[in-house]
């Protein structure tokens, strides 16, 4: 949690500063009607608050479109990592024709308890999706792992 307040901490900071330095700027040099000046304001009002959201929106979109397609591999990979199935958050972080990025939250079948977030990462092999190399670990609830996953998601 303390990595989302951060995150859109730092981005509102950054837009402030920018818009307070550079649009300011150019946006007194600039001669406009009431009506124009207004619509302009209440434009880059929402752009600064809507522009931290986008890596949000793309991951989710990422989710909505390709889940179904990536779910079957990611529960054989977890299946084989004795992981509880399904995971309780999955997420495409990334995606293109030859390969994906998964953030999943699952927990050990040993200790439902103890959950752990991880990146698995995919390739699209000749017969399909196929994961590559370990699942890397961002988080656990036993301490072991302390990654950094963008955009960042609670625990």
């Amino acid at each position: 949690m303390v990595g989302i307040i951060a995150y859109f901490g730092i981005s509102y900071a950054v837009l402030a500063l920018v818009f307070v330095f550079v649009l300011r700027g150019v946006y007194k040099r600039i001669t406009l009607s009431g009506r124009i000046r207004r619509i302009l304001q209440i434009s880059i009002a929402a752009l600064v608050i809507l522009l931290p959201l986008l890596p949000y929106l793309l991951v989710e979109f990422n989710t909505l479109l390709h889940k179904s397609e990536l779910q079957q591999t990611i529960d054989m990979a977890l299946k084989k990592d004795n992981v509880t199935s399904p995971p309780k958050v999955f997420k495409v972080l990334g995606y293109n024709k030859k390969c994906a990025r998964i953030y999943v939250v699952s927990a050990p079948r040993n200790n439902p308890s103890k959950p752990f977030g991880e990146i698995i990462e995919l390739h699209k092999g000749k017969y399909g999706w196929v994961r590559s190399g370990e699942a890397d670990t961002v988080w656990s609830s036993g301490g072991n792992a302390n990654g950094v996953i963008f955009p960042p998601y609670p625990d």
